[in-house]
């Protein structure tokens, strides 16, 4: 790294896939970033797995990067990053202090609450200022 390492994020993601015959089957993204004090990315980990029959394997993947990262990095900040899913949430909450949405999902919910707050009124004009 060029600066020393002031806070790591985790992220994770899955999507499914239909695989024909097989159905539906999920493939897995994983991050690792590390940030200096000032909030610049020095450096990013990439992990992914092709759908398959569950997430073990991927999930023993990433878990033991984060094992390794954390051997080296052990008086950062962690900071889990994911979308909504239940099981996402369990396993980051073992390796990270703290936890967010990811701006993707965020910005869904942001939408739907300027679809209520704006209706009625000049609603594409009004809602892109507040979403901006």
């Amino acid at each position: 790294m060029e600066k020393p390492v002031k806070t790591v994020s985790i992220g994770m993601d899955g999507t499914c896939m239909l695989l024909c015959d097989d159905g539906y089957r999920e493939a897995m993204v994983g991050t690792i970033a590390f940030y200096d004090k000032n909030g610049d990315r020095q450096h990013t980990t990439y992990m992914a797995a092709t759908p398959g029959y569950g997430k073990d394997i991927f999930l023993r993947r990433f878990e033991q990067e984060i094992i390794n990262v954390k051997k080296r990095y052990s008086k950062v900040h962690y900071v889990g990053v994911t979308d909504e899913a239940k099981y996402h949430w369990s396993f980051l909450k073992r390796y990270t202090d703290t936890q967010t949405l990811d701006f993707w999902h965020v910005t869904e919910y942001l939408a739907k609450a300027a679809n209520v707050m704006f209706r009625g009124k000049r609603k594409e004009t009004a809602k892109s200022e507040w979403l901006d």
